[in-house]
């Protein structure tokens, strides 16, 4: 599951899901909302306890995220940003391609998701058949 912003902040039913959800993926201003805090850390514990893995997005810095393995903090790549739209499902689609699809540990799932999401705001517009496999292990391999 990948929330959207509740303006309300009452996030209604996201408790009874939580516990029936294996990845979730929520950006820093979202899970600091669902979990009442203000500290990052403490809202990864916290919906880490329902939820299987899960990865705070936190734009520019990178990513948090839990499994059965650990806590794990991914930087993000520096690229030269031209638009941010759909960087957020660019890297839950990453995510879960490397995890469920090509079987790769939480933090590698992380560390391509991370650099597929940066790709992603290098052009313009939410989707594009500009974001090739080869280019997002190229900006890996910079880090």
């Amino acid at each position: 599951m990948d929330t959207q912003w509740d303006s309300s902040e009452k996030w209604e039913g996201l408790v009874q899901w939580l516990p029936l959800i294996d990845y979730l993926f929520v950006n820093k201003d979202e899970a600091l909302s669902i979990i009442g805090t203000a500290d990052v850390s403490t809202a990864l514990k916290a919906l880490h306890v329902p939820v299987k893995e899960v990865i705070i997005k936190t734009g520019p810095e990178g990513s948090i995220g839990a499994d059965a393995t650990g806590q794990f903090t991914i930087s993000s790549p520096y690229v030269d940003v031209k638009d941010t739209t759909g960087a957020g499902d660019t890297f839950a689609a990453a995510f879960l391609k490397k995890r469920i699809t090509d079987g790769e540990s939480f933090q590698q799932s992380m560390l391509y998701a991370s650099a597929a999401a940066a790709f992603s705001c290098t052009y313009s517009g939410g989707v594009s058949d500009l974001l090739i496999h080869a280019e997002v292990l190229a900006l890996m391999a910079e880090e």
